[in-house]
């Protein structure tokens, strides 16, 4: 039961996050951005996964993983209102180095609460079900609401939407 809560947790945090994966290039595009800056947002965006990975280990050592996620939420919160509020295509690619404390904190904390709230027999498939999740139902979602969204409103009330489903 724990688990599956957690996995609606997920889903709602994952939304907004796979929403901005389909769709910041169209936004960023919208914005002025040049080819250049897309390939650098992404690449901004991987690259700076790897130090947060790196430091993710101490802090589970210290603070509870849905402490850790209850953070990350709230940088999201704050990194998709500043895409939303800012014009500038230059600032948006840099704004994708937040990738790092929000996707980072949050896919390292989620994987090992999941392996801590399921039975030891059960880890991979509590992996399996955390990524369909992650990758497959919040990315359906995420897709056709941020596409909706981004078609009905524009671009900034997507951001918008995805900071107050963040917040939830």
């Amino acid at each position: 039961k724990q688990f599956l809560w957690f996995l609606v947790l997920v889903f709602i945090l994952c939304v907004p996050h796979r929403m901005n994966d389909g769709l910041i290039a169209l936004y960023l595009d919208e914005k002025g951005a040049t080819s250049t800056m897309l390939g650098l947002a992404w690449a901004l965006a991987a690259l700076s996964e790897a130090p947060a990975f790196a430091v993710v280990g101490r802090l589970l050592k210290r603070y509870h993983e849905l402490a850790l996620i209850g953070i990350a939420a709230s940088i999201y919160v704050i990194r998709w209102l500043l895409v939303a509020s800012i014009n500038d295509p230059a600032v948006l690619t840099g704004l994708q180095l937040m990738h790092s404390v929000t996707f980072g904190l949050f896919w390292i904390v989620a994987v090992q609460y999941a392996v801590r709230l399921v039975p030891e027999h059960l880890r991979s498939t509590g992996q399996s079900l955390l990524s369909a999740v992650f990758l497959g139902v919040a990315g359906i979602i995420g897709g056709i609401i941020g596409g909706w969204i981004n078609g009905n409103w524009g671009g900034p009330a997507m951001y918008y939407f995805a900071s107050a489903v963040s917040f939830v």
